[in-house]
C-alpha cells in the first residue's frame, strides 16, 4: 500500500507543480471564439485596439515547458487605416500572453 500512496502523492506534487506554472487551462468564449488573455494583449498591442476582430481560435495545447498555446486569427486597422489579417500562436501561463510565435511555429491540424 505504501508503494501506491508514495506514487500518488508523486502524480498530485507533478499536477500541482504544474497547475503552479502553467495556471488553469483557458476557456474559449461561446461568444467570438476567443480567449480573453490574447485579446487583453491584442488590444494593449494594437495600433487602433477598436479594429480587433478575432476570426477563428484553435483548441488550447499544453507545449511543454513554455505554457498553454493557442492559434488565432484576427485582423485590425494598420497605421495607414487597412485591415490587416494576421494569425499566431500565442503562449498563455496564468492566464497572461508570455509569447507569441508565428502562425507556423506548431504543426496542428483541425
Amino acid at each position: 500500500m505504501k508503494k501506491y500512496s508514495d506514487k500518488l502523492e508523486k502524480i498530485e506534487a507533478k499536477e500541482m507543480a504544474e497547475k503552479i506554472f502553467y495556471g488553469d487551462k483557458p476557456t474559449q468564449s461561446s461568444y467570438d471564439g476567443s480567449y480573453t488573455a490574447v485579446k487583453i494583449y491584442l488590444k494593449q498591442a494594437m495600433h487602433d485596439p477598436s479594429s480587433l476582430d478575432i476570426n477563428n481560435c484553435s483548441s488550447v495545447y499544453k507545449i511543454k515547458d513554455e505554457g498553454w498555446a493557442v492559434n488565432c486569427s484576427y485582423r485590425g486597422k494598420n497605421t495607414f487605416g487597412g485591415l490587416v489579417l494576421n494569425s499566431n500562436w500565442f503562449i498563455i501561463r496564468q492566464n497572461t500572453v508570455v509569447d507569441v510565435k508565428s502562425s507556423d511555429a506548431y504543426s496542428v491540424s483541425y
